[in-house]
């Protein structure tokens, strides 16, 4: 198994010790995606080993409430159904449809 370098290890250590200390999580800003600090040392791990030390690990995974994520995707969840609710009232009108018209069977 590849070493791990420490220099960097030892910053993520010191993250994701201050993350559980603060009850924060970790958000990667590239793919949008949750991580508690356990799993972001190990997904640091295994992002050092591929790509090397680098500080950028720690830059494109900030430490945020996961709380915030809740109400981002609250937000999400409720443009996507004004957008749907447009669209679905678009098509109907469009068409001349009745919703039984385009109930799934």
């Amino acid at each position: 198994m590849a070493k791990i370098p420490g220099g960097i290890y030892d910053e993520i250590k010191k993250a994701v010790d201050k993350a559980k200390s603060d009850g924060l999580w970790f958000y990667c800003i590239a793919t949008k995606k949750w991580y508690t600090p356990e799993e972001f040392e190990a997904l640091a791990k295994v992002l050092i080993v591929q790509w090397g030390e680098s500080p950028a690990i720690l830059i494109n995974h900030p430490m945020c409430n996961p709380k915030s994520g809740i109400t981002q995707r609250v937000a999400l969840i409720k443009r996507a159904s004004c957008e749907l609710q447009e669209f679905t009232d678009r098509v109907m009108k469009y068409y001349n449809f009745t919703r039984k018209d385009i109930q799934q069977d």
